[in-house]
């Protein structure tokens, strides 16, 4: 298992900084540090990095979050049709988040974007939240609901994906 700063270190060195955050819940109650902070100004102090349990969503990743089963298999089935390179994990709460690349994103203004992750998960039914900036239950650490599970990969089709037609959309 990696650790939570390899992980969060190799999502920095690939595709630049991003904020964490490290609020929980215990007890039903919320605690910790909830404050939005950038990784790189917090990534060599080892005691808060272990504490992370939420990033926000990258500029080149779409991630669908689907908390039905039913929407799920799906989805997965439908992005193995179309040949997406995607990681599915089980959220350790009571849904599913399928992450996917795509490098052009990383170029483009950020409201075109916005609309393309918008258009992208309305497509597999998932929450629409995520297509703005937002924060994501961080990979292969416990929920943050304090459910006692871990975010865990299902799937893991490396790569990245090409936006095709979904490039010309115009906001």
């Amino acid at each position: 298992m990696v650790s939570t700063k390899s992980y969060l270190d190799d999502l920095m060195n690939r595709f630049g900084d991003f904020k964490v955050s490290a609020l929980r819940r215990e007890n039903g109650v919320e605690v910790g540090d909830k404050t939005w902070r950038s990784y790189f100004s917090v990534r060599d102090k080892d005691w808060y990095v272990e504490t992370i349990k939420h990033r926000t969503i990258l500029k080149p990743e779409i991630v669908l979050d689907l908390e039905e089963k039913e929407l799920y298999e799906p989805a997965i089935k439908r992005l193995d049709e179309e040949h997406r390179r995607y990681r599915a994990f089980s959220t350790g709460s009571k849904g599913y988040h399928i992450h996917l690349i795509f490098p052009e994103l990383a170029d483009m203004d950020d409201y075109k974007v916005k609309v393309i992750k918008e258009i992208f998960i309305k497509r597999f039914k998932g929450d629409i939240q995520k297509a703005g900036t937002c924060m994501i239950a961080l990979e292969f650490v416990e929920h943050w609901k304090g459910t006692g599970r871990c975010k865990e990969l299902l799937i893991e089709k490396e790569g990245y994906n090409s936006l095709g037609e979904l490039k010309n959309v115009r906001p």
